[in-house]
């Protein structure tokens, strides 16, 4: 009889892995590993959201002294920095807890970069056409190719992707084999990233002088790249997931008194402070940038800002809220899925659709602000929604959303 319940408690994980591994649920699956995915969908329908807040409202222009009305809407307007982090944060939350197949990934990647050209050059036709601005032969195929000019900027986020999938397999080693090696490398990019970015800001804080050691300090940083701060993203989502089924794992395992007492503390003061965290550091953020654009006039709090310690923070609270939040909560399960599962055709899409949108509001008056942008924002979301969703019965059309 020992032997047996033996054997029947080392299976059980087993099963677990398998299910995970191959995402099919079967009667083995463990509650951890059956809500992945829809914490992961959650994420990264909430983070598809918040670029498109960011992208359909222009550039805003401040004036001092400000009115308090104002800080409302540059706080709302601020929540769109854990936009991009989320995704880096999913997509390494996805690849390093699931097992590494070289056959699949780095085919994966060329077809990144394949994806990105064409719908760089699709996007760059549409755009041309509608704009009705003429680009010279040479420029245009530079700008595709570099996913360069204010048409195509957005395309960054491919080769961040890309710049991260090509250290993957490293991590995903580290990862698997010693999670000590793979959490010292966690915290030098963050060191190097986060770290560098604060110090950056006491500089201009206080009118330090530091030019010259930032320069000296530059040649020994390997996390120098422009988007190093995506790893930093990339390799916390890996870490998050893995906890988040591990307590999973530990709480369906746990007895009920046990049980019982892990849901009161849970349920009362990580919620809370996880919020409160949160709720300052976007606070915080906007308040650099209002500080910021007393030179520039202009106020963006949102993509210089990745790179910021208070944004990794806020993004680290943002998943454990998510996280909290109860499977097809008020019946949103299914939209949410679906999102999810169309992120990156609505991220393709957007900006081509954008422009008609924002003809439509010009043509009945409605200035930009808080209100109108969130409107913008939610009809960016489900017209790009629906045109990915009927490009995606084109036989051939449909490759073009499948990484």
């Amino acid at each position: 009889m020992r032997i047996r319940k033996k054997n029947k408690e080392k299976a059980a994980p087993a099963i677990a892995t398998r299910a995970a591994a191959d995402g099919t649920v079967d009667a083995g699956r463990t509650p951890a590993v059956e809500r992945r995915c829809e914490l992961l969908d959650r994420l990264k329908t909430i983070g598809i959201f918040l670029v498109l807040i960011y992208h359909a409202r222009p550039p805003i222009l401040l004036q001092d002294p400000l009115e308090s009305w104002r800080y409302v809407d540059l706080f709302a307007h601020t929540f769109s920095v854990l936009g991009v982090p989320l995704f880096f944060f999913s997509n390494g939350a996805l690849l390093l807890n699931r097992p590494f197949d070289a056959r699949k990934h780095y085919p994966r990647m060329i077809r990144m970069v394949v994806l990105g050209v064409t719908w760089a050059s699709l996007s760059m036709l549409f755009l041309k056409y509608h704009r009705g601005v003429y680009y010279d032969t040479r420029s245009t195929i530079r700008a595709i190719l570099a996913f360069e000019g204010n048409w195509l900027t957005h395309f960054w986020f491919i080769k961040a992707l890309v710049a991260v999938h090509i250290i993957a397999p490293l991590l995903k080693l580290a990862f698997d084999n010693s999670k000590t090696i793979f959490q010292h490398c966690f915290f030098l990019s963050i060191l190097f990233t986060f770290g560098v970015n604060f110090a950056n800001k006491l500089a201009v804080l206080f009118s330090w002088d530091w030019e010259f050691l930032r320069k000296v300090l530059a040649d020994y940083n390997v996390f120098a790249y422009h988007y190093s701060f995506a790893l930093a993203y990339f390799m916390a989502g890996g870490l998050f997931l893995h906890h988040y089924n591990k307590a999973g794992n530990a709480k369906a395992n746990a007895g009920e008194k046990d049980i019982q007492s892990l849901s009161r503390t849970q349920s009362r003061l990580l919620p809370s402070c996880a919020a409160g965290v949160l709720l300052f550091a976007i606070a915080a953020t906007m308040l650099w940038g209002v500080f910021l654009s007393r030179k520039s006039g202009v106020f963006d709090a949102v993509f210089p800002e990745y790179s910021s310690i208070l944004a990794f923070v806020a993004t680290l609270s943002l998943a454990y809220l998510v996280s909290r939040v109860k499977d097809n909560f008020l019946g949103t399960g299914g939209i949410v899925r679906l999102i999810g599962k169309n992120s990156l055709g609505i991220y393709f899409l957007h900006i081509p659709i954008l422009d008609p949108l924002r003809l439509l509001f010009r043509h009945f008056s409605i200035a930009p602000g808080m209100f109108s942008n969130f409107i913008l924002a939610v009809l960016l979301l489900f017209s790009s929604l629906l045109m990915t969703l009927l490009l995606k019965k084109i036989p051939v059309v449909r490759e073009l959303f499948r990484i």
